[in-house]
């Protein structure tokens, strides 16, 4: 049995949008692990050089407890942050991301090679899962890497996903 045009034109343009929506949520969270690292970075910046040149303000009374919990809370964020690796995280997340963007530029050359006809059948069935199979290799992350699952990054990635397709194929479903 023979795999036809449009069968394979679908299978192509499936995996264009899985893998376009893949490389938006792997920037999503790449943005979201790098907000947090330089967030705990500015407040231990600010907790730790402040606190010498602010200790005549901090020794009124009332304050003195704030200042001491935001010394405790300095204190234990500086214990805790190798263990977050949100530099790490970042890192990986990089590298994925911008695996991810060149194999949608080859996805995007297929998909037009196909539609224009430079390709055959065949050709582009073969292609679109040498490219299927490469991005599976390529998502495989390190095991101390957690990856998870968040409902709002899915939804802004798919929000993000349906403008790209509107705008680079005029597609409007």
């Amino acid at each position: 049995m023979q795999i036809t045009r449009l069968e394979t034109y679908n299978i192509i343009w499936n995996q264009l949008q899985n893998s376009k929506f893949k490389e938006l949520q792997l920037a999503l969270l790449l943005e979201k692990f790098q907000k947090r690292e330089k967030t705990l970075n500015i407040f231990l910046v600010i907790a730790t050089s402040s606190s010498i040149s602010a200790w005549a303000i901090w020794q009124l009374d009332y304050l003195k407890w704030l200042w001491a919990g935001i010394i405790a809370l300095s204190q234990i964020v500086i214990l805790v942050k190798p263990y977050l690796n949100y530099v790490k995280y970042a890192k990986e997340l990089n590298e994925k991301h911008f695996l991810l963007e060149t194999l949608n530029v080859e996805y995007e050359k297929l998909w037009l090679a196909f539609k224009f006809q430079k390709i055959s059948i065949q050709e582009a069935f073969d292609k679109s899962f040498e490219l299927k199979t490469t991005m599976s290799k390529s998502l495989n992350f390190s095991d101390d890497v957690l990856v998870t699952k968040s409902k709002k990054i899915a939804d802004q990635a798919k929000a993000d996903l349906l403008n790209y397709l509107k705008v680079t194929f005029n597609y409007n479903p």
